[in-house]
């Protein structure tokens, strides 16, 4: 004999699992589960399939066993993501007399339940498999030695095996191997990043940029986070390699104890939260900086098994900070009401520096809001913290600084340069709040258009020092203003519609407001739907008296009601009502 040549059909994912990450359960506590995805053809995952009603009540054939939860499954999550199309299953004694196959990508349920695919059906046709839209699939042979499942591709983590107890007589079964495989290119791989050390000091984090290949059907996300602290991460092993407390540890005989390791990692308490995904290559990176180190995190998505994403290259853009730390506040906390304009004060102050030097300092100052929030400065107060602290420090008025407002930010040149520590410098303001939370990413900048440099404003030791807080009371819509009535809807482009202006409350993000017309006599005669991209806020909405076909009603009296869109429990509080009258 010259050569051997052993040919598979794939690979065997199945295998692998643990040190992807994965893990293996199933019903009982006796375990073994784990030997039908061992490679060892030796070893058996041994499960009661059928038990017998022989001699079991007075009318043997009609009573059953009292059988602990007769749907029982083997949970198996694969550590990753792949393309699945075949299950093979190896026995080693008698098969399983039914069965379901299931695959999840780990989606959920709005009950948050995991939402798993069934592929295969197998069942005795006098067995009900127990799970919902299954029927069972004609008879299995008791002595089969390996059954195959091929089936439509379909991505996932997560398979389940689903059987159901019999009782037409004793079946043990016996899995040697259940083996798993699929095809093409992983439909998501996830990398991400040990904590990098930035310097010696805090660094700005700039920018993010990367040289990827996307073809159609694939996305690249890349997220960052950022801190200043890392903490111990130790872990203690016996002799087998199996995981112990430290204090066990301590007290074990040096022979007998295995490795310890020590792992560095992000200290929870200090670390920003993962940021948004970055939507293009050069974008300004929005985790906080300056900052000792960064992580960071690239997925790789596929919905087509033949295409693949493949990052190359990324690199961030560091400067040096421009103060050492900037600190921020805003106060009052806490707003007196929901929709009424009111004074606050944002501080920028410049914490003692250990090192002693300054920094280049700053000029600019950059808050962005939430868009309703319609911030007005009213003045600028720079100077050190003891003089502000007893009414001193250079007041600026608004007219008198180079301002520029935007729906959702408010930027001001000051009038010199801050950068010394123990500086602080205090804008006064007045705004509008819409939503129960309203914090405020504030930021400091140095240099002209197009090249500044700019550094994320620390919140107060509190956390909350940059948010504003309305109270939760009320509802959703506050008092309406008709502008407009009673109108004419007679085609001479004066007053042909009437005007509803109402203002929305603890609503982010995207809505649909909804106008809906009725007459006297409760009849819906229009109704009307608007996107808005921001619901909380001063809204507008208008009616030209015409019926939901474009068909000018007749003139009288007309209830209208106006709101966001949301479900039928929380109509009452979401809306506003008014009667109008249209006259021609």
């Amino acid at each position: 004999m010259a050569e051997v040549e052993v040919w598979t059909v794939g690979e065997n994912i199945s295998l692998g699992w643990k040190e992807r990450g994965g893990s293996i359960k199933g019903f009982g506590e006796a375990g073994g589960h784990s030997n039908a995805v061992d490679g060892d053809y030796t070893t058996v995952w041994s499960a009661e399939a059928g038990f017998s009603t022989k001699g079991i009540g007075s009318r043997d054939d009609d009573f059953a066993v009292l059988i602990k939860n007769r749907d029982r499954d083997l949970l198996l999550d694969l550590g990753t993501w792949y393309w699945v199309d075949r299950a093979f299953i190896v026995y080693g004694s008698a098969t399983f007399p039914n069965y379901v196959l299931n695959f999840s990508d780990g989606s959920l349920a709005p009950d948050g339940s995991q939402i798993f695919t069934s592929v295969v059906s197998r069942g005795r046709d006098d067995v009900t498999l127990g799970r919902e839209a299954l029927a069972p699939a004609g008879s299995l042979p008791t002595n089969t030695f390996m059954q195959a499942n091929i089936f439509s591709p379909i991505k996932g983590r997560f398979f389940r095996f689903d059987y159901r107890v019999v009782t037409t007589g004793l079946i043990r079964s016996g899995v040697k191997e259940l083996l798993l495989y699929g095809f093409g290119f992983l439909p998501q791989v996830t990398l991400q990043t040990p904590a990098i050390e930035l310097g010696d000091i805090p660094r700005i984090l700039s920018t993010i940029s990367w040289e990827a290949q996307t073809p159609l059907g694939t996305q690249l996300q890349i997220r960052t986070r950022t801190g200043n602290r890392l903490t111990e991460d130790k872990h203690f092993f016996n002799k087998q390699g199996v995981e112990i407390p430290e204090a066990d540890y301590r007290k074990t005989l040096s022979f007998m104890r295995g490795d310890s390791t020590v792992a560095f990692v992000p200290d929870e308490g200090d670390w920003s939260p993962w940021s948004q995904f970055y939507e293009r290559s050069g974008a300004a990176i929005t985790s906080p900086s300056p900052r000792r180190y960064i992580m960071i995190e690239a997925a790789l998505l596929s919905d087509d098994p033949n295409q693949a994403a493949v990052l190359r290259r990324l690199n961030i853009g560091l400067r040096d900070p421009l103060v050492h730390q900037i600190l921020g506040e805003i106060a009052p906390r806490r707003a007196q009401q929901s929709g009424l304009r009111e004074a606050f004060a944002l501080s920028l102050t410049i914490p003692p520096n250990e090192a002693g030097s300054a920094g280049l300092g700053f000029d600019q100052v950059l808050f962005e809001v939430p868009p309703s929030a319609e911030v007005e400065l009213v003045d600028v107060t720079v100077g050190l913290e003891s003089e502000l602290e007893v009414g001193g420090g250079q007041i600026y008025p608004a007219d008198e600084l180079e301002v520029k407002t935007g729906v959702d930010s408010l930027w001001v040149r000051l009038p010199e340069v801050v950068r010394e520590p123990e500086s602080q410098v205090v804008l006064r303001f007045s705004s509008v709040f819409y939503l129960a939370s309203n914090a405020f990413l504030v930021s400091v900048g140095l240099g002209e258009e197009g090249e500044v440099v700019w550094q994320r404003v620390d919140a107060t030791a509190s956390g909350e020092g940059l948010t504003v807080l309305t109270p939760v009371a009320g509802g959703l819509v506050g008092d309406m203003e008709v502008l407009g009535n009673p109108f004419t809807p007679n085609g001479d482009g004066i007053n042909d519609a009437v005007k509803f202006v109402f203002p929305v409350f603890k609503m982010p993000g995207q809505t649909s407001l909804i106008l809906a017309v009725y007459g006297l006599d409760g009849a819906l005669v229009h109704r009307s739907a608007q996107s808005v991209a921001h619901a909380a806020g001063v809204q507008e909405m208008s009616w030209d008296g015409r019926d939901r076909d474009g068909v000018l009603l007749p003139p009288g009296l007309y209830i209208c009601r106006v709101g966001p869109e949301v479900d039928a429990e929380s109509i009452g509080e979401s809306t506003v009502a008014t009667v109008v009258a249209s006259v021609y």
